[in-house]
């Protein structure tokens, strides 16, 4: 993990707005072993119409890799989040303890595929980390974060995460768009939502 900010302006902006962005937060070589375990691995299939069955325009594929009350064997995206400079980045920004339990998932999207508008489940905090994306927001693929008005749009390229109040923020995707140069377009995140210490 590399941070391109100061930890202090980290803080400062995530404690002014609940949203702090985290360019080249990861390497290259990060992110091909994490490409390389999603797509060897094997995780638990989430229902969409199970968890936000009021959103029938919902169109994505989610993976639970593990929750805070059952472990998922020995993962390595949840050991990932819950290495101690990620979490001690968590806690810096926002100003709480955070627990050693986090809850992960990773995001798949195809060509046309999004995801509604919508709040997280409540918790300190999720960090976003994108994987894989599309050549440019022209192709879709860009987070929209209702903290302001007009909304924020924000492209993420491989590397780069966002930290930010998922449980309070309205936010969701832009579908993907295929192009000449990238028929099949595929963007995929991972995500973890962490609480704070009681």
């Amino acid at each position: 993990m590399k941070l391109q900010k100061p930890k202090s302006e980290i803080a400062n902006t995530y404690q002014a707005k609940k949203l702090v962005r985290l360019p080249e937060l990861i390497d290259p070589d990060t992110i091909d072993e994490l490409l390389g375990f999603i797509r060897e691995g094997s995780f638990e299939q989430i229902s969409n119409s199970n968890t936000y069955p009021e959103q029938s325009h919902i169109s994505w594929g989610q993976q639970r890799v593990a929750d805070k009350e059952g472990r998922v064997g020995d993962d390595r995206i949840f050991h990932f989040f819950g290495q101690s400079a990620i979490k001690e980045l968590v806690e810096v920004a926002t100003d709480k303890e955070i627990t050693t339990d986090h809850y992960c998932w990773i995001n798949r999207y195809e060509a046309g595929k999004f995801i509604g508008p919508h709040r997280d489940a409540p918790g300190a905090a999720t960090l976003l980390i994108c994987l894989q994306t599309v050549e440019g927001p022209e192709y879709g693929g860009s987070l929209i974060v209702k903290d302001q008005e007009p909304p924020s749009r924000i492209f993420l390229q491989p590397g780069d995460g966002i930290l930010f109040g998922a449980d309070e923020y309205f936010h969701y995707t832009e579908p993907l768009e295929p192009s000449v140069a990238n028929p099949e377009p595929e963007r995929i995140i991972m995500a973890a939502r962490y609480y704070a210490a009681t």
